[in-house]
């Protein structure tokens, strides 16, 4: 407990140096207390709208695509986690139509780009403001 009360004292002296340096160099100060929260790190494949699309199709297209994704470098998913801006739904869409060609069969990937350009239609009628159709993934309505 004596060891946890100097740790305090010390950075209670460390921030009073820290305010009164600041005041002297013409900042406004304020102190405030605060209170951490936690961070947690997501991400993946369900990150993406490509993912959560796919999350409505059969467990196998699910699985190989979720497998395809997590190949990808760190760089490359961080971009992946945004929605498509007017622009980019072509060249997003020819993205995921070659990562997912290799993995899933003709009829798997046929399936896989049906829901996901239905997504894009759905994303481009939100952002246009116009009424969103009555189809998604597998009919379930956003």
């Amino acid at each position: 407990m004596k060891a946890n009360i100097i740790t305090d004292i010390k950075t209670a002296v460390k921030m009073f140096k820290e305010i009164r340096k600041a005041r002297k160099e013409g900042a406004e100060v304020e102190v405030r207390q605060c209170q951490q929260l936690p961070f947690i790190r997501c991400g993946g494949f369900y990150n993406t709208v490509e993912g959560l699309t796919l999350a409505y199709l059969d467990r196998k297209i699910v699985d190989s695509s979720q497998e395809a994704f997590n190949g990808l470098s760190e760089d490359v998913k961080n971009l992946l986690y945004f929605s498509p801006k007017d622009g980019e739904f072509t060249d997003r869409a020819n993205f995921w139509r070659y990562l997912l060609e290799p993995v899933l069969t003709a009829e798997e990937l046929r399936a896989a780009m049906i829901c996901i350009l239905r997504w894009y239609i759905h994303i481009k009628h939100m952002n246009l403001g116009m009424d969103v159709p009555e189809y998604g993934p597998k009919g379930v309505r956003a």
